[in-house]
């Protein structure tokens, strides 16, 4: 589930134009989303406002087994009053469910101006937790077409080292991108990179134009490394994903494959959909040196309002609006995990439990409200 502040977040590397698929870091994002969802913990309010085009603000409260909550506000010079919470907006832009990759496009110098956005468009996060006293900020900045930078913290009042920092810089260019980190407790510095493969910069387009490919597959292969200088801690995985692209506009698919050559860890994962009425993923966990293996099977179906008077070159009816969702999740291991979200007018409320069925186990349960204005 993506609560209002993150949506925010989400729609500002939107409108800025930045292409989040094309990552090395987002590289299993849809199946993460339809196998890994959180079940809400205990009873949950969220209270949120666009108070202004540039600011927002969000209030949280949490009850069972403590009472705690959190105040947060976001700021951007970039224009967010499209982002508006509208009775009728689609559930699923709330809703960490099956997103296909976008196109890969290339961007431009003048870019930003083109679409009427500063030169350095910003974005100002902070949170504080109580009773906890807990900080949390983040600050992001586009430095250019090509390049984002952001820095990410936390403080807690009872940590030793006074706090966490890390700092990323991104460079996308639609061919490739590379990510660059580094984080202070550890003093971790950590590179990922991100290639696709069967996609030429003269062939790509703008993000300005219609952002066809005329390519039917996109090939990415990408790796990740870090060390840690404190810790003497290296890692390292690489990965690959294929993905549909425009001309399977109604039966899109998502492929990958991640191996971690030190522990010997390999996942795969495949995920397909049916948009906006149902989506399916598989994932199949396996250890080179262990043997040891997982299966994880997960599937979410939407219902929403038809709109017949709108129709595509197929004569196929379109949804006007998802109304609510149902998500599940059964792994090998006997544990399985339900999840009902709905949506009514500003309302988003969410139904969760999980259970381990070869296991006798309490049965966990949440309840999560959130109103959005």
């Amino acid at each position: 589930m993506v609560n209002f502040t993150d949506y925010i977040c989400y729609e500002y590397l939107k409108k800025t134009n930045w292409n989040v698929h094309n990552l090395y870091c987002n590289l299993t994002q849809t199946a993460d989303n339809i196998l890994r969802f959180d079940i809400p913990s205990g009873i949950n309010c969220q209270l949120s406002s666009l108070t202004t085009p540039n600011f927002v603000s969000k209030c949280e409260i949490s009850a069972m087994p403590i009472l705690n909550g959190s105040l947060s506000y976001i700021y951007s010079n970039v224009d967010l009053d499209n982002v508006k919470v509208d009775p009728l907006t689609e559930l699923q832009k709330f809703y960490e469910g099956y997103r296909h990759v976008d196109v890969p496009f290339i961007h431009y110098q003048g870019e930003l101006e083109d679409f009427n956005l500063p030169k350095k468009s910003t974005l100002l996060y902070g949170c504080i937790f109580l009773p906890s006293k807990k900080l949390d900020a983040i600050f992001a900045r586009r430095l250019s077409p090509w390049s984002l930078f952001s820095v990410l913290a936390t403080n807690e009042v009872e940590d030793p080292d006074g706090g966490t920092m890390c700092f990323q810089w991104q460079h996308d260019t639609g061919k490739r991108s590379l990510e660059l980190m580094y984080e202070t407790t550890e003093a971790m510095i950590g590179l990922r990179a991100l290639w696709n493969l069967n996609l030429t910069e003269n062939g790509m387009k703008k993000r300005i134009d219609s952002c066809k490919n005329t390519s039917n597959m996109c090939w990415s292969l990408g790796f990740e490394t870090y060390y840690g200088v404190l810790t003497k801690c290296a890692g390292a995985s690489l990965g690959m994903r294929l993905h549909s692209g425009p001309s399977h506009l109604y039966s899109p698919f998502i492929l990958t494959c991640t191996l971690n050559p030190i522990v010997g860890h390999i996942t795969s994962t495949f995920s397909t959909a049916e948009p906006h009425v149902k989506a399916f993923s598989v994932q199949y966990d396996f250890n080179l040196y262990s043997y040891e293996s997982k299966l994880q099977i997960g599937a979410e179906l939407w219902r929403g309002k038809f709109f017949s008077k709108t129709q595509d070159e197929n004569n196929r009816s379109r949804i006007q609006s998802c109304t609510s969702v149902l998500k599940s999740v059964l792994s090998t291991t006997g544990e399985i995990s339900l999840l009902w979200q709905a949506r009514i007018r500003n309302f988003l409320l969410t139904l969760g439990t999980t259970a381990h069925i070869t296991k006798i186990d309490p049965l966990y349960f949440g309840i999560h409200l959130e109103y959005a204005n």
